[in-house]
């Protein structure tokens, strides 16, 4: 993936979803999106196909206008600040 954007991040699929969004799987996700706690969703040809982040990965999150990070290990993170590896910039 070159420059992911999601549209927000959500515990569920979004009731009507158009191919081309993305979305980060929030935890305790339910529905289609149960068990991807984490990963990118991504609506293409009708189906959900999810990715996992990899370390250092950066994405624009469009509902806080801010761009959002990845990592693996948070404690060795300084000055971030964020949930679930995610940190916000």
């Amino acid at each position: 993936m070159l420059h992911p954007a999601i549209d927000s991040e959500a515990t569920s699929p979004p009731p009507t979803p158009v191919d081309g969004e993305s979305w980060l799987v929030a935890s305790a996700a339910t529905g289609d999106w149960a068990g991807q706690d984490g990963k990118l969703a991504c609506r293409q040809s009708g189906n959900w196909l999810f990715v996992a982040p990899r370390d250092g990965m950066r994405l624009l999150d469009r509902s806080m206008g801010q761009e959002r990070r990845f990592f693996r290990d948070l404690e060795n993170c300084r000055g971030t600040r964020g949930t679930n590896r995610w940190i916000d910039r």
